[in-house]
Formats: C-alpha cells, sequence, structure tokens
C-alpha cells in the first residue's frame, strides 16, 4: 500500500507541479515507489495464477513490459504534435 499511495500522491505532484524542479522530484518519486510496487506484482501473479499457467502469465508479463517503454516513447514524440 506504501508504494501505490506514494505513487498516487507522486503522480498528483507531477500534475500540479508548478516549475521544472518539483516536476523532476516528483517524477523521482515516482520512480522509487514504482519500484516498491514491482516485486508485489510478481508475488500477486505468483499466488494467483496456477502452477501450470504460470509460465505463459510470466512470458506475457514479460512481453508487455518490453513493449511499453518503446510504445511510450514514440507515443510521447506522436501525442503533441
Amino acid at each position: 500500500m506504501l508504494g501505490l499511495g506514494g505513487f498516487t500522491l507522486a503522480s498528483m505532484l507531477c500534475g500540479l507541479a508548478p516549475s521544472v524542479m518539483l516536476l523532476i522530484v516528483a517524477r523521482l518519486a515516482q520512480g522509487v515507489t514504482g519500484a516498491v510496487m514491482f516485486p508485489q506484482v510478481l508475488a500477486m501473479l505468483r499466488a494467483q495464477i496456477a502452477a501450470e499457467r504460470r509460465g505463459f502469465a510470466f512470458a506475457l508479463l514479460g512481453i508487455v513490459w518490453d513493449w511499453a517503454a518503446p510504445a511510450a516513447s514514440c507515443w510521447a514524440g506522436v501525442w503533441p504534435s
């Protein structure tokens, strides 16, 4: 809950940031609190998915995470224009 609450608060600060410096600090806080949530996602997958389907679930999660960063970068370059 600490990671989720911190990430939510940091996201709100990003949206309300009146200066670039506060935006950078809030984005740093997003990164730290996002990293706190990361192991919880893996543990939840392990606990909720049956053993015979777990390999597929982790593979699918890896594919999504591998494609998310480049897709977001491309979208961020296209969206403002």
